[in-house]
């Protein structure tokens, strides 16, 4: 497992991971993590708010790219991979 960031404050610095609202739940989005082993601890904290909160959805994207690259870009680039914890009901 690549090491992401020496603090908590580096890791904030380099903007690699953000929640937001979503419609019916959260958003989550990472950015220029590509290690699967990371990408799965990320899933499973995910997946543990999906099971714990009865009426929240959990939506994850996953970039290649930087914050800074796709803020920068006209044209955003659509994540790699995305993930739902979707309730139907």
């Amino acid at each position: 497992m690549e090491k992401l960031c020496i603090s908590e404050s580096d890791c904030t610095k380099k903007q690699l991971f953000f929640v937001s609202p979503a419609t019916n739940g959260l958003g989550v989005k990472t950015y220029s993590i590509t290690d699967p082993v990371v990408l799965m601890k990320i899933a499973e904290k995910c997946m543990d708010v999906f099971y714990r909160e009865s009426k929240l959805s959990v939506y994850m994207d996953n970039h290649d790219i930087s914050k800074h690259e796709e803020l920068e870009n006209f044209f955003w680039k659509n994540p790699f991979n995305h993930v739902e914890f979707k309730r139907i009901k």
